[in-house]
């Protein structure tokens, strides 16, 4: 049997040696489609599959998160960890994490650095070992405040301090405190997320010195501590859910106050609900569907090479049939030889993966951390790519197989050119190859068409504010060791400098934008004089907010003012709310005047009613929104937004010109413009769309070209028949009509098909789609007439050559 294999496989070489440029058509082809399929299936196995790097047994990981009653995912407090981590009998470790933005100075420009604060035990528990120093000591996250020393990463040790292998020891700067460096982490170990490289790592008892005041170590109600844990041998994540549940129950009934309807849930690393896998899986569902389709229809374009080469060897597959050949070894044979070419497509689509996989983060948002997903093959794309070849082998090879095995032998061996009325098997077999080409092709760019047209639509949505021409830059003097007092005074004057800039036309401040991809702030909420129904959720979204927001944003207020200068600390507090808000508790009525209170602090009076903003996304339904002002409400991370007659990129050299004048410690963040930060919310859309589209392109291609090469050999094969009807009388118009009319019906039909198979596919699209239905008709429309054009095209060329033939040439074949 190996002896058999073993010559079927020299066989299919030779002969594949011979035609090199047919070889080469057929392997391009196939590395496209199998290339798309690896790079994709690659990002996904990155995104959805990917373990933590550097990490000892990950499998054996879990994230514990608290639960509220609607499924809402929360953090968990300081003293809920604890009570956890020493509670349960399902974790041999429990880990406490959260990720900071640190300002590190010393030794060069103040850099703005993404940190930890984890617990003392984070790394053992981890199996991490340090590659040069060590990690915490128990005795390092007992005393606060005692131990400031910090882990730093193998990346910032790298970059910053050039790899010095002193470092150990080493005193630096961060957010205006000194830390001793007592080890540096191995290359390989980026973080506890798949993909994110954090900078630094501090005991979680060194919270009071680069954490913000609200976070507490004592106060059961402040949550803001992601956990994870190490499962002990033999324990399953369900067992280990039941057990943290428990301990949960037993916390709500001991501490009613802060933990009522407050439980708890726990996930393995591959199913954390914060994480790519939400927001990118329908886009990636789309975009390998789409992949699969272009695979297709380089399988049907090679298919049909094959029966061409099949028809070019009738002769010699007869002749070894009349001698006594068995059909299922010529069949063999030749599925050797499309397992041979289907080998090195895969090979060389391989190597085209590696490139293109490589261009992920390209298509990300940016995460204000650095990303490094491992994109290079590995054994799991091996084996996808594998599997992809053993399939393609079967669907272009086995059925040009079956067919070529079965010739007329009469025919055959007289090796006349078959007539239509005698090819009619093979036309037919052709045809339906090249009628599943357009129809696939029809589906793909259909999908890619909605997709533009959606994001067109969405880019020129009304997002609630004006994005042109506005300037965006990050602060935290938190970072900088600033107290409240000093960073709003520091707040104050950068806006006044800012505001006097020539080319500023407004500028205000804000905690968040809206449209950001990451979470928003939302508040327990008392309305005056409304009683709410039992369990109504009386939670709403709201926003922290500088004097002059709404100028500059220019968001329309329907009633009232915008904050001034005049809403400080010490004042009548007071609070804007949106349209909606006004309209579902003040029905009929006048919200103005009324009154709030957030988080049964002080009531805060109605001063102002905006129009509706969208906060999480273009397609979301009005929701209840209030603002606060920033000098009643002071928060140290905040946005200065500039709206500028000029360029917004002309004003960033002068706006940090101004920063530096009132402290050149205090760096600018991540400056961009409005227009950039919208189309940042649209990254899901603007993946799937230029993806699609792209793979829509190269299925229209290789549709195209299987088209053609459908009727250049329909012209070859009835060169007799087309000499004789130019013998009698038929005119160049005659015979071009003739061979464009069978490729315009050829398309025809696989349009009609497409469309009806695009109508139901298109379904699956809604959750990318905004403003566009999913049978939309203008693209329904306007994607037949581009394949027609392409058939046309495609059909041309063969008609040409079809008027050119000397009919006393032509009559001479037999």
């Amino acid at each position: 049997m190996m002896d058999t294999f073993w010559q079927d496989l020299r066989y299919s070489l030779r002969m594949i040696l011979k035609r090199p440029g047919f070889t080469a058509a057929i392997v391009i082809t196939l590395a496209l489609g199998i290339g798309a399929n690896a790079t994709i299936f690659t990002w996904i196995k990155v995104i959805f599959l990917e373990r933590l790097r550097g990490v000892d047994r990950p499998d054996d990981l879990v994230e514990i998160w608290g639960a509220t009653e609607n499924n809402r995912a929360l953090s968990l407090s300081y003293l809920d960890y604890v009570d956890l981590r020493d509670g349960n009998e399902v974790l041999s470790g429990t880990v406490a994490h959260q990720v900071l933005p640190l300002t590190l100075g010393r030794g060069g420009k103040p850099e703005r650095v993404r940190g930890a604060i984890v617990s003392g035990n984070y790394f053992e528990v981890l199996g991490v070992k340090a590659f040069l120093g060590r990690t915490f000591l128990p005795e390092e996250d007992r005393t606060p405040n005692a131990r400031p020393v910090v882990v730093m990463g193998h990346g910032l040790w790298q970059r910053r301090f050039g790899g010095d292998p002193n470092i150990v020891g080493r005193a630096i700067t961060l957010n205006a405190r000194e830390f001793t460096v007592i080890g540096v982490t191995p290359r390989e170990f980026g973080s506890s997320f798949s993909g994110i490289v954090l900078d630094l790592w501090t005991p979680v008892m060194m919270k009071d010195s680069i954490a913000r005041p609200h976070f507490s170590l004592t106060e059961r109600d402040s949550r803001w501590l992601m956990v994870m844990g190490r499962l002990r041998p033999g324990v399953t994540v369900d067992q280990a859910r039941a057990n943290i549940v428990a301990i949960a129950g037993q916390l709500e009934r001991a501490y009613p106050q802060t933990n009522e309807q407050m439980g708890v849930d726990v996930f393995s690393l591959t199913r954390s609900p914060f994480s790519l896998k939400q927001s990118l899986q329908p886009a990636l569902a789309v975009l390998m569907t789409a992949v699969a389709v272009v695979l297709l229809i380089a399988c049907a374009n090679v298919a049909n090479l094959l029966l061409g080469r099949a028809a070019s060897r009738r002769k010699e597959i007869a002749l070894r049939l009349a001698l006594g050949g068995s059909r299922q070894r010529l069949v063999r044979q030749m599925v050797s030889e499309s397992l041979v070419l289907a080998s090195l497509g895969a090979a060389l689509g391989l190597i085209l993966a590696f490139w293109a996989a490589r261009s992920l983060p390209a298509f990300l948002p940016p995460f204000g951390v650095a990303v490094n997903f491992d994109t290079r093959p590995d054994a799991v794309v091996f084996a996808f790519t594998l599997a992809l070849t053993v399939a393609t082998t079967m669907l272009c090879g086995l059925a040009p197989a079956l067919h070529a095995s079965k010739p007329d032998l009469v025919t055959a061996l007289k090796d006349t050119t078959a007539t239509p009325e005698r090819g009619v098997r093979k036309v037919s077999l052709r045809h339906t190859l090249v009628i599943a080409q357009v129809a696939l092709s029809m589906v793909a760019l259909v999908s890619a068409g909605l997709l533009v047209r959606s994001l067109r639509e969405a880019s020129l949505a009304n997002p609630g504010f004006d994005p042109d021409r506005v300037l965006l830059a990050s602060f935290d003097p938190f970072l900088s060791g600033y107290e409240d007092s000093r960073g709003g005074e520091f707040y104050r004057r950068l806006v006044e400098r800012v505001a006097t800039l020539p080319g500023v036309e407004a500028a205000t401040l804000a905690r968040r934008l809206p449209l950001t991809l990451s979470g928003i702030a939302f508040a327990n909420v008392a309305i005056d004089g409304y009683a709410p129904a039992r369990a109504e959720d009386m939670r709403f979204n709201y926003e922290t907010v500088g004097p002059r927001y709404f100028q500059t944003m220019r968001i329309p207020l329907v009633g009232g003012r915008d904050f001034d200068d005049r809403d400080r600390e010490g004042t009548q507090g007071v609070v804007i709310i949106n349209e909606t808000m006004a309209q579902r508790y003040w029905p009929g009525g006048d919200a103005l005047g009324g009154r709030l209170n957030v988080e049964e602090g002080d009531w805060v009076e109605i001063v102002g009613i905006a129009k509706d903003v969208k906060q999480r996304s273009l397609s979301e339904a009005p929701q209840p929104f209030f603002y606060l002002p920033l000098l009643q409400d002071y928060r140290s991370n905040m946005i200065l937004v500039a709206r500028t007659a000029l360029e917004p990129e002309e004003m960033l050299q002068a706006v940090e010109g101004e920063v530096a004048a009132l402290d050149p410690e205090i760096p600018v963040f991540e400056p961009t413009t409005l227009q950039e930060h919208l189309g940042v919310s649209l990254f899901r859309q603007r993946m799937a769309a230029t993806l699609l589209s792209l793979f829509g392109l190269l299925a229209l291609a290789l549709a195209a070209v299987g088209l053609y090469g459908v009727m250049a050999y329909t012209v070859s094969r009835r060169t007799r028949e087309l000499g004789i009807r130019i013998a009698v009388g038929a005119t160049d118009r005659d015979v071009l009509k003739l061979v464009l009319g069978h490729a315009l019906i050829l398309s025809a039909i696989g349009i009609a098909a497409g469309v009806i198979t695009a109508l139901i596919v298109t379904r699956f699209l809604v959750a990318l789609l905004y403003g566009v239905g999913p049978a939309d008709p203008v693209t329904f429309a306007v994607i037949p007439i581009v394949l027609l054009g392409i058939a046309l095209a495609a059909g041309y060329l063969p008609a040409r050559r079809a008027i050119k033939i000397d009919p006393t040439v032509a009559l001479r074949i037999e």
